[in-house]
Order: C-alpha cells, then sequence, then structure tokens
C-alpha cells in the first residue's frame, strides 16, 4: 500500500491525498483485522508464525497480490459501513480510491486481467452503493432512536400519572424529585437514604 500511496502522493493535492491516505489506513485497519478469514489454512499459518514471532500484522506480511474480490467487498459493503462513522463525502472519497486501487494493482501486474475486470466492476457496483447502505443504515439508527425516545416519555408519562393518586403516608412511597429527574423510592418508618 506505502508504494501506491507514494504514487498517489506524487500526482494529487495535498487535500486529496490526504483522503487516499485516510481510505487506506482504514482498508489496512480492515487487513490487519478481518482479512485473515480470506486467507488459504498455508497462509494463515505464515501469518500466525509471523504474528507470534515478530509481532507481523496481515499488510507486514501479505503484498497487494493478496488482496481479492471478497477483501473489497467485505471492507466496502460490511466494514466501512458498520465500523467507521464517515460522512458520505468521505465513503464517497473511499470508494474513489478503491477503484484507483484495484486500476493500480492491474497496471502492477499484482492481477490478471480477468480478476480486475471483475474487481473493477464489484468496486464500481459498491462505489454507487455505499452511500444508499449508509442512508438505510442511519434511517434505521433514526427510527431506532425514535423508538428509545418514545419509551422514555411513555415511562414518565405514567410515572407523572400515577402521582396525584400517591399519598405517602398510605402507600408507604415518597416522591423525590430532582433537577429533571424523577423517582420514587419505598422507606419504612425507620430514616432510609433513597437511592439515587
Amino acid at each position: 500500500m506505502d508504494e501506491f500511496l507514494f504514487e498517489q502522493q506524487a500526482r494529487l493535492s495535498s487535500k486529496t491525498y490526504s483522503g487516499y491516505e485516510e481510505a487506506i489506513y482504514y482498508f489496512e485497519e480492515y487487513l490487519n483485522g478481518w482479512a485473515y478469514k480470506c486467507l488459504s489454512e498455508k497462509d494463515q499459518i505464515r501469518l500466525n508464525e509471523f504474528y507470534e514471532r515478530e509481532g507481523k500484522k496481515y499488510c507486514e506480511v501479505f503484498g497487494p497480490e493478496h488482496i481479492r474480490t471478497l477483501e473489497i467487498k467485505e471492507f466496502l459493503g460490511h466494514f466501512m459501513i458498520r465500523n467507521v462513522l464517515a460522512s458520505k463525502t468521505f465513503l464517497e472519497t473511499v470508494g474513489k480510491v478503491m477503484h484507483k486501487l484495484v486500476k493500480w494493482m492491474h497496471e502492477k501486474a499484482y492481477m490478471s486481467y480477468d480478476d480486475y475486470e471483475a474487481l473493477n466492476l464489484l468496486v464500481k457496483r459498491l462505489k454507487r452503493s455505499i452511500c444508499q447502505w449508509l442512508r438505510r443504515f442511519l434511517i434505521c439508527c433514526a427510527f431506532m432512536l425514535c423508538l428509545i425516545l418514545l419509551n422514555i416519555i411513555l415511562k414518565l408519562w405514567m410515572i407523572s400519572s400515577l402521582l396525584p393518586v400517591l399519598n405517602p403516608e398510605n402507600s408507604g412511597l415518597r416522591v423525590i424529585r430532582t433537577g429533571e429527574i424523577l423517582g420514587l423510592c419505598l422507606f419504612q418508618k425507620k430514616s432510609v437514604p433513597c437511592a439515587r
């Protein structure tokens, strides 16, 4: 990845390059943390040996020749959506960077033409749909937040509707108000401090 970034730095403005650098950072984070699942048994053993002996991670052991369709698909389709809190603009940048990376890997002969064609089509498709996934994810989050708030409001309403009925002398309950927090605590005849 360093070779790819070095070549991009020479041709890009510093602002554009910083987006490339950040996108590759997240891609390496994904590769180091999750891509081992896509390795053959032989390569997994090799990675484990390097990790146990020298503390090396995936990107320090394997080069671009080990990046295939599954790694790109999991990175764009899963990791970036669920593990990285990113803006729509940054997700678009990541899609663009991955497209350039795939093209660069083909130009440097890290992958065959057939693999390049398949991966290039996949990246184009994922690049278009990554923002749609983000939109769906944000809608789901907003919906869940609304449900949580509705639940809190409903519980507060139920508690407040009980307040006029409560009579501390008869029921053994006392009402405590601290700022906006409302709590009901049972007490006995002896003075027992209420949990806050």
